[in-house]
């Protein structure tokens, strides 16, 4: 099935999955872009764990304006020549390859193309506009022989924490009686199989500058990781003081994750109950600060959950971002609804404030990552890639099916790492054949009622 999307200027038309060799069709509407000289459209390919990394780009290949002079043009892509050409419609199977640079680098997965528009009529080129789109690399492109690799771990290392947050699952009805620290034996287990990955996630429902052994996990999951592997953390941001700032990037933090769904002290402190909004913003700030100083690789992001009293702040929360020296956001929605209820908000106001966000992020330097304002007409999951442990060891295929998480109180638990390695549980039967039904689009019932698999950020 080919998936459409389309936008005002340029769109791509692409398969849901192909194994390094595709076929696709550059779409330009605007015939104000047709045989520009000062200009191209360039098509990135990324894994979509850690899409950010240049040293795991596959490659990028521009298409100079100058040869656009009709709405379609047909090209294939193929990533074992590290090649993009372009069907000549002057001649009859005659093919233009297009200049771009292929980095060595293949990796099965879910993988995202970026389709972006440059103008190099003022120096240095520009990027003015950017279409997203989420595709799977894989060896078979059949839907029966779908499945991805693992690439992520998340490690549970706490459910406690020190914010009653209002739209937390903690706080609901279903989600189960008790918190706890991570069970002995549990961080052992699963860090028999970090050298096989490329991310590591330290994240639960709880804080995880709880933890007293937070630093030491960083620290042993970054030495066991791939050279281009990463380690990251989510926080709340209220325990991260200088000492804990300075002994995460001495440890080899990669990235760090604040929670932040306000911009204003009022809408912040309404949502996230027991923190104060002047105090995170310092923290915020002086890890920025620190990690600069400390000359490290360490990224910080900002993440937002859209709600009914906090969605027009969108726009003044990238301003906090950038005032904070943090240079990624993202924008999502919030859990536990199903899918024809993530935008609660309206098409065009959502659109409006998406808009003005990323505008402003160009304008000042902050990357902004935004969910579609609409469901999508073809459902995809990205969870295929990762698993999500609880703090007793047991291993779910994604958020939405842990406890806690589901509208209709759904849960999904394949195994237990103190009972099974955490790789034989993977590529256990009930696991696999999980993953290829999800990627296949027929859904498994667990998935059914779940919001995100229409609302997915590409």
């Amino acid at each position: 099935m080919t998936e459409v999307t389309t936008i005002q200027l340029f769109s791509l038309e692409l398969p849901w999955a192909f194994n390094g060799t595709m076929d696709l069709e550059i779409v330009v509407k605007n015939r104000s872009l047709y045989g520009r000289e000062d200009g191209f459209l360039r098509v990135d390919l990324y894994p979509r764990v850690r899409p950010m990394v240049h040293e795991r780009h596959f490659g990028f290949w521009d298409i100079p304006l100058k040869i656009v002079h009709t709405e379609r043009m047909s090209a294939r892509l193929d990533l074992d020549k590290g090649t993009l050409k372009l069907r000549d419609g002057s001649q009859k199977d005659a093919w233009r390859t297009v200049q771009g640079l292929r980095i060595p680098f293949s990796e099965q997965g879910n993988v995202i193309i970026h389709f972006s528009h440059w103008d190099t009529g003022k120096g240095e080129p520009r990027m003015t506009e950017i279409r997203s789109y989420s595709i799977l690399l894989a060896e078979e492109s059949e839907n029966k022989c779908l499945d991805s690799p693992l690439k992520q771990i998340h490690i549970p290392v706490t459910d406690t924490c020190n914010l009653t947050c209002s739209m937390c699952p903690r706080n609901n009805e279903r989600y189960p009686a008790g918190a706890s620290h991570m069970a002995e034996g549990v961080f052992e287990a699963l860090l028999k199989e970090v050298p096989n990955v490329s991310c590591v996630m330290i994240m639960a429902l709880g804080e995880p500058l709880l933890y007293p052994h937070t630093v030491d996990v960083v620290r042993r999951c970054r030495e066991r990781l791939p050279v281009a592997g990463e380690v990251g953390i989510t926080t709340n941001a209220t325990l991260l003081n200088e000492t804990m700032a300075r002994d995460l990037i001495e440890a080899g933090l990669g990235f760090l994750y604040a929670s932040v769904d306000g911009a204003a002290k009022a809408t912040y402190e309404r949502y996230r109950v027991g923190a104060g909004f002047a105090e995170i913003c310092a923290n915020i700030r002086r890890f920025t600060k620190l990690a600069r100083e400390y000359t490290s690789a360490c990224r910080t992001m900002m993440n937002f959950v859209m709600m009914d009293g906090n969605v027009d702040e969108i726009p003044a929360f990238v301003r906090l971002a950038a005032a904070l020296g943090v240079e990624n956001v993202t924008l999502s929605y919030e859990h536990g609804h199903h899918s024809d209820e993530l935008n609660t908000f309206g098409e065009e106001r959502l659109g409006s404030l998406l808009a003005e966000a990323a505008q402003i992020g160009a304008d000042i330097g902050v990357n902004v990552g935004t969910p579609p304002v609409s469901r999508s007409p073809v459902e995809r999951c990205f969870c295929t890639e990762r698993v999500l442990t609880s703090p007793d060891g047991g291993v779910y295929p994604c958020p939405m099916l842990q406890p806690g998480y589901n509208p209709d109180g759904m849960v999904l638990r394949f195994g237990n790492v103190l009972e099974r390695p955490l790789r034989e549980i993977w590529e256990s039967e009930p696991y696999q054949s999980f993953r290829r039904e999800v990627l296949s689009g027929q859904f498994p019932k667990a998935c059914a009622n779940c919001g995100f698999k229409a609302f997915l950020t590409p």
